[in-house]
């Protein structure tokens, strides 16, 4: 979530700049560990009208720049919002069974929506690699239960 709200908190997006060389680079230093930390798969860029305007994913994988993400429930509730999101399961274009995490474009100045920053990531690696944290916490909470 942080690296998604330091993208939309960048200069280039906040000043609307989606889609230049120089977003691609800061969201190409982005994706790096999140792809190999978090198994995101993809990371894209969406503008006001929902559409994919700048995208990365691992190789092999389509890249759907130019495709309008309007019907995804975490879209709507994003730009509604105003809010990160944390999306419920859903299957992606390619198949694949994902969780999405969002975070809005939003300019500090002006308050306008320019639109979000997701992270896609398929939820069997997610939870292989998450999972643990939910089981960690459970114990925690058990024994604070006991004492």
């Amino acid at each position: 979530m942080s690296r998604l709200q330091g993208l939309a908190n960048s200069v280039y997006l906040q000043q609307g700049d989606l889609s230049s060389n120089k977003t691609k680079k800061l969201m190409k230093e982005d994706y790096l560990p999140l792809s190999t930390t978090f198994t995101t798969d993809r990371l894209l860029i969406l503008n006001t009208n929902d559409i994919s305007v700048d995208a990365l994913a691992l190789k092999g994988e389509q890249i759907f720049t130019g495709v309008n993400f309007s019907y995804r429930d975490w879209v709507k509730q994003t730009k509604s919002t105003l809010m990160p999101v944390f999306s419920n399961g859903f299957e992606g274009r390619d198949g694949k069974y994902r969780i999405a995490i969002t975070y809005p474009i939003v300019n500090r100045e002006t308050g306008k929506y320019l639109g979000l920053v997701a992270a896609l990531i398929p939820t069997i690696q997610f939870f292989q690699h998450c999972g643990n944290i939910y089981n960690i916490n459970s114990q925690y909470l058990a024994v604070l239960d006991r004492q």
